[in-house]
């Protein structure tokens, strides 16, 4: 797993209605090195991400005030580097269709799960598919940043030329 220590501690948002299975969460993460933030319904959840970016958001679909998909929705928005997780008792193949493909969802677990087993390995992946992510919206924004810094030199190249007022002469001089 990638564990870039000269950046942060990574971090992750766990959100569920139920408060027994934020304990079992939170017992089973606590000898790693994450620093783990709960929400029991979807306003608290919401507050808490707009007040700060996580690396992963690990929600339930069925919470008080906004709901799981509302979560996931503003996070593809707004933080689209965030790896969201859902957690929940039942899902529809339809369901799961749309938030894979259309929600960027990076994995469906079912209750009960082991948080010790096949669950630590998702976030594993999750949080190295989190760096790859982070990684490439820097380039991009790099890249972005070039391209404009190319057009503006094409634009003040462009006006310190000056046009031949004559249309049968016109012509770039420099």
């Amino acid at each position: 797993m990638i564990w870039d220590r000269t950046i942060q501690k990574h971090n992750l948002l766990f959100i569920s209605k139920y408060p027994q299975i934020i304990h079992e969460f939170t017992d089973a993460m606590k000898d790693r090195d994450i620093e783990i933030e709960t929400a029991i319904n979807g306003i608290e959840a919401a507050a808490k991400i707009k007040k700060k970016n996580y690396d992963i958001v690990i929600t339930g679909l069925s919470l008080e005030g906004y709901n799981g998909e509302q979560i996931i929705t503003y996070l593809n928005k707004t933080a689209p580097s965030t790896v969201c997780i859902i957690y929940t008792t039942t899902i529809s193949s339809a369901q799961l269709h749309f938030f894979i493909n259309e929600r960027n969802v990076f994995r469906v677990f079912l209750r009960p799960v082991d948080f010790r087993g096949a669950f630590w390995e998702a976030l594993e992946e999750a949080y190295e598919y989190h760096a790859v992510q982070v990684k490439m919206r820097r380039i991009q924004a790099r890249g972005d940043r070039s391209r404009k810094s190319r057009s503006a030199r094409l634009r003040s190249w462009i006006s310190a030329c000056a046009v031949s007022a004559r249309p049968e002469r016109r012509r770039i001089v420099i």
